[in-house]
């Protein structure tokens, strides 16, 4: 059983698969890479860490001021493993730039990942993070993310377990590269965390009021409310439901599993 460091503020949660959504701020907003050569840095101090066994990469993606890791533990909590990337980092920051105190805000920012499909969907949300910042207009054309060991068009050394998510997609290998293309380009209002100024408490939506009144009045045209909905047991109504719901309402796969109290799985895959 994995011993875990008490930690302040708030209990982290842990993922039954040990695998998780990590996002690092600047410390007051500041940028954390002020050229490329920064970038290029914690890049190979991810790297340099990951070949001690003590994590496995699934997605990662750098802006100037925060970064995105789809990350997963292996020998050493995610904990220890963060503290070192970031002192890491950090030493050699301050050093160059002859500056002193706190690099990063506070502790990283995490959320559980569990289930195949939230982790795609993760991993997309993360490989968008420079479109929806206006910064390109494709992940593709994006240079400092893992997008392009997905499609292998990276030049640099490997970082990321490319095979865990394209094996999702298919067993056969370029088939696997176009549907993992197509799927990424797919833009959405799925919500995980992120660089949010004003809320850094949590990461995460409220779910708005109207998106749930207007779910329990679908719901109960088929006899059901959202404390119910968990139990119907007939797959193929159940899929349409939700299905109604989505097309109907949006809503993002978190937002709409939490109100109607099941996985983002059935969700997901409804």
């Amino acid at each position: 059983m994995r011993r875990w460091e008490p930690v302040p503020r708030y209990a982290r949660k842990h993922s039954s698969t040990f695998t998780y959504h990590i996002m690092l701020r600047g410390n007051e907003g500041k940028k954390l890479f002020l050229d490329d050569d920064d970038k290029n840095r914690f890049v190979d101090t991810l790297r340099r860490m990951k070949e001690h066994e003590e994590y496995e990469i699934y997605t990662y993606c750098l802006m100037d001021n925060h970064v995105h890791l789809l990350i997963s533990e292996k020998k050493d909590s995610i904990s220890r493993s963060m503290k070192r990337i970031c002192v890491s980092y950090a030493y050699y920051f301050n050093k160059k730039y002859s500056r002193t105190g706190h690099l990063f805000q506070d502790r990283y920012r995490s959320e559980v990942i569990d289930g195949e499909s939230y982790l795609l969907t993760a991993s997309r949300y993360i490989h968008n993070n420079p479109v929806k910042a206006q910064i390109v207009k494709n992940a593709e054309r994006y240079k400092w993310s893992s997008i392009g060991e997905y499609l292998g068009t990276a030049t640099k050394e490997p970082l990321v377990k490319t095979e865990v998510l394209l094996s999702v997609m298919s067993n056969n290998a370029e088939r696997a590269v176009e549907l993992f293309r197509e799927y990424t380009s797919q833009l959405t209002d799925d919500v995980f965390i992120d660089y949010n100024e004003g809320n850094e408490s949590s990461g995460i939506a409220n779910t708005n009021g109207s998106l749930k009144d207007s779910i329990e009045q679908t719901l109960l045209k088929y006899g059901f409310n959202p404390d119910t909905f968990r139990e119907c047991r007939d797959k193929r109504e159940r899929n349409q439901i939700i299905r109604e719901i989505k097309e109907n309402y949006g809503g993002s796969v978190r937002e709409l599993a939490r109100i109607l109290h099941i996985s983002k799985d059935v969700v997901f895959r409804a």
